[in-house]
């Protein structure tokens, strides 16, 4: 298929001889450059969204990749699996990559290392569309385990992909998605947008430190499905928005999780497992300013229990709050079952500015972890900082401390140490705090 550039440069020609008769002399309008420098024309637009592109286009046939190889142009790809299995897969500035219904890619697997570049500019993306523009028209684009570092994604747009109803990644026991990253090799995503798709947008177990500009909307279910603490950690800012239902899903992310920060990113965290433990000795566990994350029915997070110190800091401000909440449609008191500090909690953890709603069970008999919004399983004169937090709609105790020992706000009598400093406590149903064991 002849590019533009060359067949303009042909038509010119072709006037210039009628023009010129017998005149031996050929004039180019100096307008158009030359087809063999890769040179666009002037005032010739590359396609920057999937509605720009001809859908009916032949180019260049994807098969399974297993040596270096550099495409561009148009690139049709079939029904069915390609896998690149090797090699240095790079798509140049411009590429528009074609997927028939029921396509599939999986990049990196195999147990062959390789590197996938994708290197759109912001003038020329690398496009890839489905041959209609109806959401799953292809199927999930898959980056594996055995990708290298130096695997990026630049200025590309992923539209009409994903599979609602596909399996999840064996690798990762993930949800399908528009794109799923399983490795633990962070691939650097710049300036990449993924819309238009069935079910979850990116189902991610890594994503690489450098990261930014992040686009996931028009997905029928929600944008982002986060496995472990470095997906968490690396989730650039962005654009979130416009999805089915606007939440991230938080799953295993304490595999490993020496330190974790949830930032805000525009739309809740949902946690969709039931336990998420940090075991890592030294954990440090961080709530950015204005991050409201959310817990499935029976959900809870534990911090610094067995023998693994761990830090919690909840860093909220008066204008914009941390808040933890009940992840379900219609909240009622007692849906998830409390953010839970173990023993080994430091004496370093904060609270402050936050606000806890609808966690913890009626208790029967003494309180117990999952039986208020917030409690503190008790230490030796552990001493953590709960300051201008609200504890509300607990089905039973807004805070419950199961050893006196521990001291909060400084005092040794820990109903004093909450009730102050700015904390407010509504709608508890079983009271404001229970503690299990005074202190002695």
């Amino acid at each position: 298929m002849q590019s533009r550039a060359f067949l303009n440069r042909i038509s010119l020609i072709l006037l210039a001889l009628v023009a010129c008769g017998d005149d031996d002399s050929v004039v180019f309008d100096d307008r158009v450059e030359s087809d063999i420098g890769g040179e666009a024309d002037e005032g010739v637009t590359a396609p920057q969204t999937c509605a720009d592109v001809d859908r009916s286009a032949v180019g260049t046939t994807l098969e399974n990749v297993s040596a270096d190889l550099t495409l561009s142009g148009v690139v049709n790809v079939p029904a069915g699996r390609i896998t690149h299995t090797g090699g240095t897969l790079r798509f140049e500035a411009g590429t528009i990559v074609l997927l028939a219904p029921g396509a599939h890619i999986k990049f990196g697997f195999g147990g062959a290392v390789g590197s996938v570049i994708m290197a759109g500019t912001e003038a020329e993306p690398v496009l890839f569309c489905g041959t209609a523009a109806n959401p799953g028209t292809y199927g999930n684009l898959d980056f594996g385990p055995a990708l290298l570092g130096d695997s990026a994604l630049r200025n590309v747009r992923f539209e009409d992909g994903g599979d609602a109803d596909g399996p999840g990644n064996p690798l990762s026991n993930g949800p399908s998605s528009a794109l799923r990253f399983a490795g633990e090799t962070g691939i650097e995503l710049v300036n990449v947008v993924v819309r238009n798709g069935q079910g979850i947008g990116i189902n991610a177990s890594s994503f690489g430190a450098a990261s930014r500009e992040l686009t996931v909307s028009e997905m029928t279910g929600r944008p982002l499905h986060l496995r472990t603490a470095n997906a968490v950690n690396n989730l650039p800012s962005g654009s979130y928005t416009g999805n089915g239902e606007d939440l991230i899903e938080v799953a295993g992310v304490q595999n490993r999780a020496a330190e974790i920060t949830f930032g805000a990113r525009g739309v809740p965290y949902i946690q969709v497992v039931e336990r998420v433990n940090f075991g890592e000795e030294g954990h440090v566990v961080t709530f950015e300013a204005g991050v409201e994350y959310r817990f499935s029915p029976g959900a809870f997070m534990v911090v610094g229990f067995g023998n693994s110190v761990g830090t919690l800091l909840v860093n909220g401000t008066t204008e914009a709050p941390v808040i933890f909440t009940s992840g379900a449609d219609a909240p009622e008191p007692g849906d998830w079952n409390g953010l839970q500090l173990g023993p080994q909690i430091q004496s370093t953890s904060v609270i402050n500015n936050a606000e806890f709603r609808f966690g913890g069970q009626a208790p029967d008999g003494a309180c117990r972890e999952d039986d208020a919004n917030l409690s503190f399983a008790g230490a030796n004169d552990t001493d953590v900082a709960v300051t201008n937090v609200r504890f509300a709609d607990s089905a039973g105790f807004g805070v419950c401390v199961i050893d006196g020992r521990q001291l909060v706000n400084g005092e040794t009598d820990v109903t004093t140490g909450l009730t102050g400093s700015g904390n407010v406590f509504e709608g508890n149903a079983a009271g404001e705090v229970g503690v299990a064991r005074p202190r002695n």
